[in-house]
């Protein structure tokens, strides 16, 4: 028996020494843990899983730093993915909840203009900052292009567009041609009224640096003949750094006081070259007894023209029945800025009329008017915007600025 045993023992200490002198060989030098590391370090075999589906490298509470790979295949990958690009060490991409994205925005792209993609197709294509087509774009089919304000789309190709929804704000390239279809409107518009005796638009001439005039050296007004909306020139009003809260650039309306009793907006186009919040800028009304009555600016987007409209139905009247002068009040210091202003008026409501649509800026083909009586000439008119008319684009009207109370208008278009 104790042969039997002594035997089994020597059996099991030679196959001990023959499985160690293989991993000795295997993993040389510090141990088998350290060969094992060291093996690991330079693989030539596949890493199979005894089965499939079944296993896990790392865990959600332990993972692995960074996964190095030249292709990932897997029809059930966990989300969220973090993609470093560039192995700096900061996710560039993630993947999670089936969306793909870069994970700090407007910081990354998905191709370049030397390693493009051939194409793709999109469910809803949202442009929110700029899109820029260097080859073109060609829609044909009805698609839309959703544009918030403060983009612009960027072609330097050729843009073909016989189903375009909705208006297309574009800055071309030198290579542009553009072919769009826009909708067209065509709306009467009865019962028009007399805006000479409410509608007022000399407020902005063109020289309005004679007219507008900052409280000092902080802020500088000029007439800007290379920038404006309507005419030929525009109010220029420079704010420098050392500008404070609550300087003004007024107008001290030299044709006389005015009442604007029974006046519910003001408006004008406004370009500023910073973005700005609600009440970041304010307008002003001094009437002689009741002093200085205040209305906010409201958000406008840096870089473009803007139509603004002032609501001051809230103001009283006698509030404002001797408008001795009115103003810009820079409200909240900002910093450095430039800002434009052109083609000002004051209105009542009873001169605006509702349009059925919302007309794209600069959309107004032509405005006919003719005579409502049966006597007389029944001849069409061509009427001229910002001398008859303008849009207020805030309310969607049309406000008419000469006496037109006998006429009936056709006005034709683009939305």
């Amino acid at each position: 028996m104790r042969k039997r045993i002594l035997t089994a023992f020597l059996v099991v200490a030679i196959a001990i020494s023959v499985v160690s002198e293989r991993a000795a060989a295997q993993f040389a030098g510090g141990g088998a843990f350290s060969g094992i590391l060291d093996y690991l370090r330079s693989v030539t075999v596949n890493i199979i899983p005894a089965v499939t589906n079944t296993y896990d490298l790392g865990s959600s509470a332990k993972a692995w730093k960074k996964v190095f790979s030249y292709t990932v295949s897997s029809p059930t990958m966990i989300t969220p993915i973090n993609i470093d690009s560039d192995a700096d060490g900061v996710t560039d991409f993630k993947i999670k909840n089936d969306e793909f994205s870069p994970n700090v925005t407007l910081t990354k792209q998905v191709g370049s203009a030397s390693n493009r993609f051939l194409q793709g197709e999109f469910y809803d294509f949202g442009v929110i900052g700029n899109f820029y087509a260097p080859n073109g774009i060609e829609f044909t089919g009805g698609e839309k292009i959703y544009q918030s304000k403060d983009g612009y789309i960027n072609i330097d190709g050729i843009l073909i567009s016989s189903g375009l929804t909705g208006a297309l704000p574009v800055i071309a390239g030198k290579n542009t041609k553009a072919s769009i279809l826009p909708k067209l409107f065509i709306e009467p518009i009865n019962a028009l009224t007399n805006g000479t005796t409410s509608t007022n638009i000399g407020y902005i001439d063109a020289t309005p640096a004679g007219e507008w005039t900052g409280t000092d050296a902080d802020i500088a007004s000029s007439t800007a003949t290379d920038m404006y909306k309507e005419g030929s020139a525009s109010l220029r009003v420079y704010i420098t750094d050392n500008a404070s809260a609550n300087d003004t650039v007024i107008n001290p309306l030299g044709g006389g006081d005015q009442d604007w009793s029974n006046n519910e907006y003001v408006g004008f186009w406004f370009y500023s070259s910073i973005s700005l919040a609600a009440g970041d800028l304010k307008f002003r009304i001094v009437d002689s007894g009741a002093g200085n009555s205040d209305t906010n600016f409201p958000a406008v987007v840096g870089g473009q023209w803007t139509w603004v409209t002032i609501d001051i139905s809230a103001i009283a009247n006698t509030s404002k029945d001797v408008v001795t002068d009115i103003a810009i009040l820079y409200a909240v210091d900002v910093g450095s800025m430039v800002m434009y202003l052109d083609f000002m008026a004051k209105w009542d409501v009873t001169d605006a009329f509702a349009l059925a649509q919302m007309p794209v800026t600069d959309g107004i083909l032509s405005m006919l008017t003719v005579l409502e009586a049966a006597a007389g000439a029944n001849d069409f008119t061509t009427k001229t915007e910002y001398t008859n008319y303008f849009i207020d684009y805030t309310n969607q009207k049309l406000v008419v600025i000469t006496d037109e109370s006998a006429n009936t208008a056709l006005i034709t278009y683009a939305y």
